[in-house]
């Protein structure tokens, strides 16, 4: 009997209730996935292979990956929020909703930038400070998730069959994922400005 309740609680899924279990498994699902888009950007942008791979192609590859992914999570947040709308104390993870859109913006610019400019990025045509800057810019995105990430665990108390209400949303949390967010616009700013001022052909 005692091991029965230790399983139960050494599994969070135990005490998530039925009618959630599928947006629980897609909001997970999709926040680890958004990470393995921002690896696959990290690690793969120091492989050149002729004019077609390089940077441009890794972040290309890695930021559609996390964009997916980002749209996955932000189809189980509307799910959640549909699911709970006629409970006020439960129905707080809107913030999410722009959090998570506003990263998604973020990342087309970033996908556009790495398909027109392309070739200039792959062989090292631009600036050597775009590097860094996009750089920068992956790591506040990083957090960023890990934000998001955070603000949805902390305000999904719904889903756990033991409560009825969520605890009170992190605004801290909230606020600094705002400040990452101005952050990161001003990073991609200048890699914009780089990549059209400062590049020697294009």
């Amino acid at each position: 009997m005692s091991a029965n309740v230790q399983m139960r609680k050494f599994s969070p899924i135990d005490s998530v209730s039925y009618k959630y279990k599928g947006t629980y498994y897609l909001i997970n699902i999709c926040a680890l996935l958004a990470f393995v888009g921002i690896i696959i950007k990290v690690v793969f942008s120091s492989l050149k292979i002729g004019d077609e791979q390089g940077p441009a192609f890794a972040t290309l590859v890695g930021y559609v990956f996390t964009t997916f992914a980002l749209i996955g999570l932000l189809m189980g947040v509307v799910s959640y929020y549909f699911k709970v709308m006629n409970t006020p104390s439960c129905s707080n993870i809107y913030p999410s909703f722009f959090q998570i859109v506003g990263l998604i913006i973020i990342l087309f610019v970033i996908i556009r930038q790495s398909t027109v400019f392309s070739k200039m990025i792959n062989t090292q045509q631009v600036d050597p400070e775009f590097y860094k800057f996009s750089n920068y810019s992956s790591l506040l995105i990083f957090i960023q998730l890990m934000l998001i990430f955070s603000y949805l665990q902390s305000n999904l108390g719904c889903m756990n069959s033991s409560t009825t209400a969520i605890s009170s949303p992190s605004l801290g949390t909230l606020y600094l994922s705002i400040t990452l967010f101005i952050l990161n616009v001003l990073t991609v700013g200048i890699m914009e400005v780089i990549l059209r001022l400062f590049s020697t052909c294009f």
